[in-house]
């Protein structure tokens, strides 16, 4: 029950907000220069109309928020080659234990990329190793400064 919750909330956030991402969207992405500007509240809109949030607090907390569900965390993120590695871990939550987010993000202006997926035990679900993405597809969430 617990890796089906899990598999819901993340589906969500990383398939469900972003099946509108055009190819050119996702090419500029990857040719975009990056800022290490991500502090604060970034916003996105699911294609089903769900509010997805993430805000990112100076001393390495944050939470995202999906369909009205508030999830603490922390963080870390460092720049990595041409974006910023980002991970998010210590969720919130009976069904987030040993779960990790990994990601590669761009921040340009008021508009941030962002593209990862689950790990548990730095392993995706299908017991492959973790890798950290080297480049956005269309799976990609793009959000906005708030």
């Amino acid at each position: 029950m617990k890796q089906r919750f899990i598999t819901a909330i993340f589906t969500l956030l990383i398939v469900g907000c972003t099946t509108t991402l055009e190819p050119q969207v996702v090419s500029h992405w990857n040719k975009a220069k990056t800022g290490l500007g991500m502090l604060g509240t970034w916003k996105g809109v699911a294609p089903n109309g769900d509010q997805v949030t993430y805000v990112f607090n100076q001393d390495l907390t944050c939470s995202w928020e999906v369909a009205s569900r508030k999830i603490p965390c922390e963080f870390k993120a460092g720049r990595y080659k041409d974006g910023i590695r980002l991970l998010i871990y210590k969720m919130e939550g009976e069904q987030f234990e040993d779960v990790e987010f990994l990601a590669w993000m761009k921040v340009q202006n008021n508009k941030m990329m962002v593209y990862g997926y689950p790990t548990k035990y730095q392993r995706l679900q299908s017991g492959a190793k973790a890798e950290w993405p080297k480049e956005f597809t269309g799976m990609a969430i793009l959000l906005t400064y708030q």
